[in-house]
């Protein structure tokens, strides 16, 4: 199920963060709180099974658009879930 971002999702949203970047390349808690605040209108999470399997947070300002992070849980990836998100 494909949804925006809610403040009850950052948990998820950092669990694929964290399993899909290096660690030095993963954002923080805090970053991700207001990113998804921030640019709360274009940021989705995609749910299965109850968790977050990938997301994306999107900024627009003016007429440019900025993909910030997308991402997919590794045990979710080769569904289309990042297609779905994009």
């Amino acid at each position: 199920m494909l949804r925006k971002c809610q403040a009850s999702d950052i948990p998820g949203i950092y669990e694929v963060e964290s399993r899909s970047f290096k660690p030095d390349d993963v954002y923080s808690v805090e970053l991700l709180k207001f990113l998804c605040a921030y640019c709360r209108d274009n940021s989705y999470v995609y749910i299965a099974d109850g968790e977050v399997a990938g997301y994306i947070i999107t900024c627009i300002e003016g007429d440019a658009a900025h993909v910030i992070s997308i991402a997919t849980d590794p045990k979710y990836r080769r569904r289309g879930v990042g297609k779905l998100l994009l």
